[in-house]
C-alpha cells in the first residue's frame, strides 16, 4: 500500500440529510403529475366503455328495431319493489353487442337470476376504472338485509327518464325503464338531446349489472354520503337513475341512489342515444343558466325522449 494513500470520506449526516430532503422535494413535486396522469387514463378508459356500451345499445337497435327495456318484469304492476321478476336489465341483453356471447350464452332467460352463476362476472366495460369497486360479486339484499342473490357490481346505471319518473315507475319519459321498447323514432328530441346511460358509481350506490332483482334493494356504498347502514332503494334502482341530480350531497328522498354520480374531478360521464359520451360538470344546485332554474333541470331535460324543451349548450363537454 502506498504511504501517500488517502481514503475518499463519506457523506456527513448533514450532506445525508440534504440529499433525502432533496429527494422527499422532488417526489412531493412529481406525485400530484403522476396521479394526475393516471386519472386521465382511467377518465378515458371510463369513456371508451360508455362508446362501447353506446355502440352495443346501436347495434342491438339494429337487429331488434328498439333499444333493449331497461329491465324486464313479467308480474303485474303493483310498486316495482317487489314485482320486478324476472329483471333481467339492458345491460344483460347487449352482452353479445359487447363481444360477451359466451356470457350471455349462459343465461336462462324464462328463469329467476338467483339461479345464473354469470351474473356474478365482473365485466370490466361495466366498471369505471376510477370506482371502488371489490373483485368478487357482492350480496344484493332484500328490505331485511338477507341475502337475495350474489351479483357482480356496475359503475352505470340506465335513464329511465326525468324526475317526474323514478326507476320504480311502471312506464318512463326516458328511453330505459321497465318494459320499454323506444325506437330512435321515439327520440323527438333527438338523440344528442337525451342521455341513455349514466355514471352511478358504485362506492356511492351498489348497483348490478345483471338484473333489478325482484325483493332486492340497493343500498348507499362505502363513500355515499349519508354513511347510513340502513337506507333501502327499490330493486328497480339497481340497475337505473333517473335524470336528476348529478353527485348530489343534498337529496332528501334518498342518499343519491338513483343519481349521476363519479369520483371523477368534477362531474360525470354520460352517453346521449346517438352514441357521443360528454362529461357533464358538478354545478351548484342553484345554479341559473339559459332560462332553466337550475342544473336539475337541464338533466330533467336532458333525460326525456320527447319532452320538447331547448337545451343550452355550453355546460356540457
Amino acid at each position: 500500500m502506498l504511504a501517500n494513500d488517502q481514503r475518499r470520506p463519506g457523506m456527513t449526516l448533514i450532506e445525508l440529510l440534504v440529499v433525502i430532503a432533496i429527494l422527499s422535494l422532488l417526489i412531493a413535486l412529481l406525485l400530484p403529475a403522476v396521479q394526475q396522469a393516471r386519472e386521465a387514463a382511467r377518465r378515458a378508459q371510463c369513456r371508451n366503455n360508455l362508446k362501447q356500451i353506446g355502440l352495443a345499445l346501436h347495434n342491438y337497435h339494429d337487429t331488434h328495431r328498439t333499444f333493449p327495456m331497461g329491465y324486464c318484469a313479467g308480474m303485474p304492476y303493483v310498486d316495482g319493489a317487489v314485482d320486478t321478476a324476472p329483471g333481467w336489465s339492458w345491460a344483460s341483453y347487449i352482452l353479445p353487442q359487447l363481444d360477451q356471447a359466451p356470457v350471455y350464452n349462459e343465461f336462462n332467460w324464462s328463469g329467476l337470476p338467483a339461479t345464473i352463476t354469470a351474473i356474478q362476472k365482473n365485466l370490466p366495460v361495466y366498471l369505471c376504472p376510477t370506482d371502488l369497486t371489490q373483485n368478487g360479486p357482492i350480496n344484493v339484499p332484500d328490505e331485511n338485509n338477507a341475502t337475495v342473490l350474489k351479483a357482480a357490481a356496475s359503475s352505470y346505471a340506465g335513464v329511465c327518464g326525468s324526475d317526474s319518473v323514478s326507476p320504480e315507475s311502471k312506464d318512463g319519459d326516458g328511453t330505459l325503464f321497465r318494459n320499454s321498447s323506444v325506437r330512435i323514432a321515439h327520440v323527438t328530441d333527438g338523440a344528442s338531446q337525451t342521455i341513455i346511460v349514466g355514471e352511478r358509481m358504485f362506492c356511492i350506490s351498489r348497483g348490478v349489472w345483471a338484473a333489478a332483482v325482484n325483493n332486492g334493494t340497493i343500498t348507499p356504498g362505502p363513500m355515499n354520503y349519508s354513511k347510513s347502514t340502513t337506507e333501502h332503494g327499490p330493486a328497480a334502482t339497481l340497475v337505473l337513475v333517473h335524470s336528476h341530480l348529478n353527485n348530489t350531497k343534498e337529496d332528501d328522498k334518498d342518499p343519491g341512489l338513483e343519481h349521476y354520480s363519479s369520483l371523477h374531478y368534477g362531474g360525470s360521464h354520460v352517453l346521449f342515444a346517438d352514441g357521443s359520451v360528454h362529461f357533464i360538470r358538478d354545478v351548484p344546485t342553484d345554479h341559473k343558466t339559459a332560462g332553466f332554474a337550475n342544473q336539475s333541470k337541464i338533466l330533467e331535460a336532458l333525460g326525456t325522449r320527447s319532452g320538447n324543451e331547448v337545451i343550452p349548450g355550453d355546460w356540457v363537454n
